[in-house]
């Protein structure tokens, strides 16, 4: 599919593509919590089949120590 030159401006391409970055940055930002938040429960003694059942994920995590 071609689409003609200026159907889309530079502006409202910069626009698209800042959102897109912001919800990368947000991503990025929820995967440091969430691995903040399994060595917290780790250090209560959850085991990591149990926070792979809660969180619902095919297999457990594993914290980064």
């Amino acid at each position: 599919m071609r689409h003609e030159p200026g159907a889309l401006t530079e502006e409202q391409a910069a626009r698209m593509l800042a959102g897109m970055n912001e919800v990368i940055r947000a991503g990025e930002e929820m995967r440091r919590l969430r691995t903040e938040m399994i060595k917290l429960f780790a250090g209560f003694g959850w085991t990591q089949d149990k926070i792979a059942r809660i969180t619902e994920m095919s297999r457990p995590p594993s914290p980064s120590r």
